[in-house]
């Protein structure tokens, strides 16, 4: 999908005109609502008794104010806007919790970008960030409801699903299902999806077959595989093992305390080592982007 398709697809839904119009007035009464909210949560920190450290600054920033720079890269290209105008509003970030320097932007100066564009343009690029963004922060939350929310009110689910349905690569999945891994599960979801990926995690497919075929389909179609090595299952490293023979990409993540536990031959591959599953999702997003590359079809 691309904004021509896109246009050429919109035209001719009924009463189209209205519902993007009344699809922009609620998207940004709720978005200014949101700074609204972003504004006396920011206030809160700067009370003479809130005394934050620098930590604790970056944490609000990251779930509040700012995209990452990924996220804003692929919007810009999606809308063929150039990314050289973000030059004047990009800002180097000092992280103090991964210790390094990074770009970032602020929502509100692409918001700027965004409201100046037509309602068709408005509404695609609203649902090409909500597909961008992290979910599990105030923004990104906010910006994937309102956007959710809109659509459903103004009888727009169509353009959810024509952006939706478009097929993406699959990546298979690897790992323990233990109950204390369940929500690693999810957070490794999360950065296959941000990646623009499809992530296949066998416990959560419907199927009437005998588990093992299904695995064995499932790798081969998949275009790489993330395996994490928590827990040393002997499933993980049969999967790892049959991807490699495939010559398929197989991305290795361990939980820290658990990496002195990894096979001996496997411990000599990298592996991203996590601390908690927010340090997980960061370094497995990094990596996809930067080995595998961000699947731009949204």
């Amino acid at each position: 999908m691309n904004l021509y398709t896109f246009k050429e697809l919109v035209s001719n839904l009924e009463n189209i005109s209205w519902k993007l119009d009344r699809f922009r007035i609620h998207t940004v009464n709720h978005i200014n609502k949101f700074f609204e909210d972003q504004n006396c949560a920011e206030a809160d920190i700067n009370l003479p008794c809130a005394e934050w450290d620098e930590e604790e600054r970056e944490e609000f920033e990251s779930e509040w104010a700012y995209l990452g720079n990924n996220v804003v890269a692929s919007l810009y290209s999606e809308m063929g806007w150039d990314y050289e105008e973000l030059s004047s509003i990009k800002t180097i970030q000092r992280s103090y919790l991964a210790d390094c320097s990074y770009y970032n932007y602020t929502f509100y100066d692409v918001w700027k970008k965004i409201i100046q564009c037509d309602n068709v343009e408005f509404c695609y690029a609203m649902n090409v960030l909500r597909y961008l963004v992290y979910e599990r922060t105030k923004l990104g939350n906010s910006i994937v409801n309102i956007t959710d929310y809109a659509l459903k009110k103004y009888e727009l689910i169509v353009i959810r699903d024509l952006l939706s349905h478009q097929k993406r690569p699959t990546v298979f999945i690897a790992m323990s299902f233990a109950d204390e891994l369940r929500e690693a599960g999810r957070y490794i979801c999360d950065s296959i999806k941000a990646a623009g990926y499809e992530p296949i995690l066998m416990h959560q497919k419907e199927h009437n077959e005998w588990i093992v075929p299904e695995i064995i389909y499932e790798i081969k179609r998949s275009l790489f595989v993330v395996a994490d090595f928590t827990g040393q299952k002997n499933g993980v490293y049969y999967e790892a093992g049959f991807s490699k023979a495939l010559d398929k990409v197989v991305i290795m993540t361990c939980r820290k305390d658990s990496f002195n536990d990894v096979n001996f031959d496997t411990s000599q591959i990298n592996h991203i080592v996590w601390e908690n599953e927010n340090d997980l999702y960061e370094k497995l997003l990094t990596r996809i982007v930067k080995t595998i590359g961000r699947n731009e079809v949204i």
